[in-house]
């Protein structure tokens, strides 16, 4: 702008200074009052021409600007020169934020100082609300629970965050950051996986629920699954960001359960070929034993029709009814190895006592079994106990090499427990329960099964040379 003499207009100040569309001012470089004003100030300001020539440039600023102005305007050098971004008051009492540049001018004889000023209120805004947003995002990453990450192609780590720390077994980010530079070789149980996910994320743009094992900082592994994008720059891949899920417990869960479900499908062929063979060695005893029996009696009730004297009906008839009263218990044998009729008519304690002198008589054992004799449990326990005593004391006879073993049923607390000690040989329990041990032996898993399809728990005690114990506790309140 030129330097003027009067308010007189001429062209050059109507198009340099009233018609700008930046406001523009001239204030006394002393007083500070203001000597002219632009349209452009007069509009966004809200005062009128005659309103801002009764002030001074200090009215329109908050009062503890003040000083720092006043301040400022006597250090001003000569020249253009920007002075800084501040704070001025319109007339509806609304503040705005402006960056101003002031040139030192002669106005009508005055010194003055020209002002040209730029609302950056909007700007200082949207920059104060993107710091907002950012550190209120760095927040979120930082306390999230799932792990939160950047990585660049060449697979390195540009960001974690804590969670993804803990999750892989570093101290910090920074830690895991510095150690873990080669992704597929450092980070990916099967290397292979990596390029698997870059061939994923790159054709679709993204992938969720990418499952995968990778290592820990120990060198343990941790089930991770991934939801990833890519983030792109002048077309080219930048780096890939998402979140990962530890979801160990969970795949550990899902193994176990798809476990115990072939567990369960050997168990039903075991039933199935047990079932089977039982009834083949109730049919060949039928046949071989009771069979024969009868027809050996058949036979000797014929010669007692053929005898000639009463002395050989006699004699005849005597051996008839000790072959009778023989395949009497032969029957009983057999009906009490399928289901003892003890066990209906007199209760668990009985039932097991008569399969434990029957035990005893053939394997030259001494079996030892006590409890409340009266006390009686609802069905599905009493049988459940029953099978799972039983199979322990076949165990114990086949196997064990024991001189003796001991049986306990006690009732305590809404629960029944059966105790079976022997005192043989003992044997590896992790062994004979581990899935993926040769010596497994589905005898002892069926015996769990059947304790926990009633809610209940069988616990297993061994040690070579010191004899086995076996403790079923069921459930007995729930189903009474």
């Amino acid at each position: 702008m030129r330097t003027h003499s009067s308010l007189a207009p001429s062209p050059d100040y109507e198009l340099l200074f009233d018609r700008n569309p930046q406001p523009m001012w001239v204030v006394d470089r002393h007083t500070f009052a203001f000597l002219a004003v632009n349209e452009a100030a007069i509009r966004h300001y809200g005062y009128s021409r005659q309103e801002f020539l009764a002030m001074t440039a200090t009215d329109i600023r908050p009062a503890e600007d003040v000083p720092a102005f006043i301040a400022r305007a006597t250090t001003v050098p000569a020249g253009v020169t920007p002075v800084g971004t501040w704070r001025h008051c319109k007339k509806d009492g609304s503040i705005i934020s402006v960056d101003v540049t002031v040139s030192d001018i002669t106005f009508q004889g005055r010194a003055a100082r020209l002002a040209v000023i730029m609302d950056v209120t909007e700007r200082i805004q949207n920059a104060a609300a993107l710091r907002e947003a950012e550190a209120k995002y760095r927040a979120l990453v930082e306390h999230a629970v799932e792990g939160v990450f950047r990585t660049s192609p060449d697979g390195r780590f540009l960001m974690a965050n804590a969670s993804l720390a803990r999750i892989l077994g570093y101290d910090s980010p920074q830690q895991l950051m510095a150690e873990r530079t080669d992704l597929e070789r450092q980070h990916y149980r099967v290397a292979a996986e990596r390029t698997r996910f870059r061939r994923l994320v790159e054709t679709l743009g993204f992938v969720n629920g990418f499952e995968y094992e990778a290592y820990r900082r120990d060198g343990t592994t941790v089930w991770l699954r991934a939801h990833v994008r890519v983030v792109h720059d002048s077309g080219e891949v930048a780096y890939y960001e998402g979140t990962v899920e530890d979801i160990t417990d969970r795949h550990r869960a899902d193994a176990q359960l798809e476990l115990r479900a072939r567990e369960r499908q050997h168990l039903l062929a075991r039933a199935i070929s047990a079932q089977e063979e039982e009834r083949t060695r109730v049919a060949r005893e039928l046949h071989d034993e009771t069979g024969q029996a009868l027809s050996a009696i058949l036979v000797g009730l014929r010669n007692i029709e053929d005898a000639d004297t009463i002395a050989d009906v006699r004699a005849l008839a005597h051996r008839l009814r000790e072959l009778t009263a023989h395949t009497v218990r032969d029957v009983g044998r057999i009906a009490r190895g399928l289901r003892p009729s003890t066990f209906d008519h007199l209760g668990l304690l009985p039932a097991l006592q008569r399969h434990g002198e029957e035990l005893a008589t053939s394997h030259n054992l001494t079996v030892r079994i006590t409890g409340d004799g009266g006390q009686r449990y609802p069905p599905n326990v009493e049988t459940t106990l029953y099978r799972i005593v039983q199979e322990a004391l076949t165990n114990v006879a086949r196997h064990a090499r024991a001189q003796s073993a001991d049986v306990i049923i006690q009732r305590e607390n809404g629960t029944v427990r059966a105790t079976v000690r022997d005192d043989g040989a003992g044997f590896d329990v992790g062994a004979a329960l581990d899935p993926a041990s040769p010596r497994r032996t589905l005898g002892l898993v069926g015996m769990q099964e059947r304790a926990s399809l009633l809610g209940g728990r069988l616990l297993i005690n061994s040690r070579a040379s010191h004899g086995t114990t076996v403790t079923v506790e069921l459930p007995i309140d729930t189903t009474a």
